[in-house]
């Protein structure tokens, strides 16, 4: 209006306001909503940089915290405004995308301050702590909420734990224990690995003394780590080799050792005895024949050694002998060999005989293919010598033994053949036949002879007397026999029995036959007249007187016509020129001869 009062109008159409907008108020960044509005128009953000719009659509999208003017603008340019508040949102959860039953995870988020929610039944969370603890397979939702209410997930799937992993958990270095667990198609692993090792099929096997921690995993795939059980495997020291001879003999004793010491020896046989059972080292003897296993143990931690005890039978036969003599030696076991020392008392062969060589005692040992030995004592006993003396005595005769042992005994076993003096070896034949005679020491040795009795031949005939120089015809009737003389010096005798006088005396004429007895007889040689003395030669017609000390005698002649001679006197009478043998003859027989020389005497005188 002019103040002339001239005015001009118009119509003001007025548009109704739009009402606020429809949806929250408030959102996350990053995250979006959207606003409503009913009729066409357009969306303005006063912030873009807090939170942008669709123009058209009104999805907005938090970009950064703080508060944004967002207008609506309608159609008819009626804008109506709301403030959105962009609140800080939670980073990404970081942490294992897996846990198994029994075990925990921990999430995190680097925005603090928020708090962890579930509504799993296979885990729980910690609200304030982000560890997840499985309780069953399945999958969790975990939530991560801070107070403006921005929130961010994450899935954690829950798998199943192994069960239980059985066995024995201690073994020794050297030895193998096997593992095991009921949940099928899992890995096994160990460490340290310089302690033990384990196969694939959970066998662990110890490598050095210590301790070693088992893990058996299953359902590792993809980037989930699998669940797994645990359990520690104690590795103690071995005890190692057993050292020593792997037999023993029966009787014997041998040293087993062990170089790792503070052990302990066992065994469960009766066939042998132990020593010490706590050293390094243990005296063993055999007991019976057989095997044995014995046993050295660190803790729960052994090896074991089969022995053999091999048999050892005892030496039997008689032990005691004498020189000279032998006896036999036995083993019941078979294909041994025999020694003995010293030598120079006894020997012996390789069957077991024993000879004794010399007074003593020399120790016999068999030793068995398998080197086990026994001994025993041989006594060897002083034997006598030879008996020496005739071993052939006469009915009635006696003969002497004796032996170069002095001390001993003399015994025979039918004293119907002979008479046997005990100590002076005196026999003395009773009847015909052989006899055993023994002599013993007091050492129980002794030697035996055979002394024969044999039967005397007929006596002796013929003559029993002869003349020096002359003989004398000896007759047996036992035949085979041989004639001896014990006086040659006296007489002779030839192997026809005709004895020879040689000297006057009595000559023990012996007959001895193939039995070994002889008959005797006394020849007696009787002396020979004295020679003769006196005149030799006389004449015809003459006499000539002849004389012998030795008296009794009586003379005669061989040649009457050529001389006669008085058988009483010794008056020789020349017959004829010649000679004469004329013989002295004393009442034995016994003659002696001279020759007589008878001259031609001259005839007579004439004139």
């Amino acid at each position: 209006t002019l103040p002339t009062g001239c005015y001009r109008t118009a119509t003001i159409t007025i548009n109704p306001t739009p009402p606020l907008p429809g949806g929250p108020s408030a959102l996350c960044v990053g995250a979006h909503i959207t606003l409503t509005e009913s009729g066409g128009g357009t969306w303005l953000s006063g912030s873009t940089g807090v939170a942008t719009i669709g123009a058209t659509t009104g999805n907005i999208t938090g970009m950064a915290t703080g508060t944004s003017n967002i207008t609506f603008t309608s159609a008819a340019g009626c804008p109506v405004t709301t403030t959105i508040t962009v609140s800080l949102s939670p980073t990404a959860i970081t942490g294992p995308s897996g846990v198994c039953a029994g075990a925990a995870i921990t999430l995190t988020d680097t925005v603090g301050g928020g708090l962890w929610s579930t509504v799993s039944s296979s885990a729980s969370v910690g609200s304030l702590s982000g560890i997840v603890s499985g309780s069953g397979s399945g999958s969790a939702m975990i939530t991560y909420s801070l107070g403006s209410g921005c929130t961010v997930t994450k899935s954690v799937t829950v798998s199943a734990a192994p069960a239980a992993i059985l066995g024995s958990t201690t073994i020794c270095v050297g030895t193998t224990t096997p593992l095991t667990d009921a949940t099928t198609g899992g890995t096994w692993s160990i460490t340290p690995t310089t302690t033990g090792t384990i196969s694939t099929s959970g066998v662990v096997t110890g490598i050095a003394a210590g301790t070693a921690y088992v893990n058996y995993t299953i359902g590792s795939t993809g980037s989930l780590p699998g669940c797994s059980v645990n359990d520690t495997v104690t590795v103690n020291t071995a005890p190692t080799v057993i050292g020593g001879p792997a037999s023993v003999c029966q009787g014997a004793t041998i040293i087993e050792t062990n170089g790792t010491g503070g052990g302990a020896w066992s065994t469960t046989s009766s066939n042998i005895s132990m020593g010490s059972t706590s050293s390094p080292s243990c005296t063993i003897t055999g007991i019976n024949a057989g095997s044995a296993i014995i046993t050295y143990s660190i803790g729960s931690c052994t090896v074991n050694r089969t022995l053999l005890i091999n048999p050892s039978t005892p030496i039997t036969g008689s032990t005691g002998l004498c020189v000279h003599n032998t006896t036999i030696l036995s083993d019941a076991t078979t294909g041994g060999s025999w020694a003995i020392t010293p030598t120079s008392t006894a020997t012996i062969t390789g069957s077991g005989t024993v000879t004794g060589v010399s007074a003593g005692a020399a120790i016999v040992t068999y030793t068995t293919t398998a080197g086990c030995k026994t001994t025993t004592t041989v006594n060897v006993s002083t034997t006598p010598s030879a008996v020496t003396g005739l071993l052939h005595v006469c009915v009635d005769g006696t003969i002497t033994l004796t032996d170069s042992a002095a001390g001993g005994v003399w015994s025979d076993i039918t004293p119907a053949i002979i008479f046997l003096g005990s100590s002076d070896g005196l026999v003395t034949g009773l009847h015909p036949g052989t006899q055993l005679i023994t002599y013993s020491l007091g050492t129980g040795c002794s030697v035996n002879v055979t002394v024969t009795v044999d039967t005397p031949p007929a006596a002796i005939s013929g003559t029993m007397s002869v003349c020096p120089g002359q003989t004398t015809s000896l007759s047996d009737v036992t035949p085979g026999g041989g004639w001896s003389s014990g006086t040659p010096g006296t007489a002779t005798v030839d192997s026809r029995g005709v004895v020879t006088g040689i000297a006057a005396g009595v000559a023990a004429i012996s007959y001895l036959p193939v039995s070994g007895c002889a008959a005797t007889a006394n020849i007696t040689v009787n002396p020979l007249p004295n020679n003769i003395t006196g005149t030799t030669t006389v004449c015809e017609g003459m006499t000539t007187t002849l004389t012998d000390t030795a008296t009794g005698g009586t003379w005669s002649t061989g040649s009457s016509a050529t001389a006669t001679v008085g058988s009483a006197t010794g008056v020789v009478t020349g017959g004829t020129a010649g000679t004469a043998i004329i013989t002295y003859t004393l009442p034995t027989g016994c003659a002696i001869a001279t020759s007589v020389y008878v001259n031609t005497a001259p005839v007579a005188i004439t004139g």
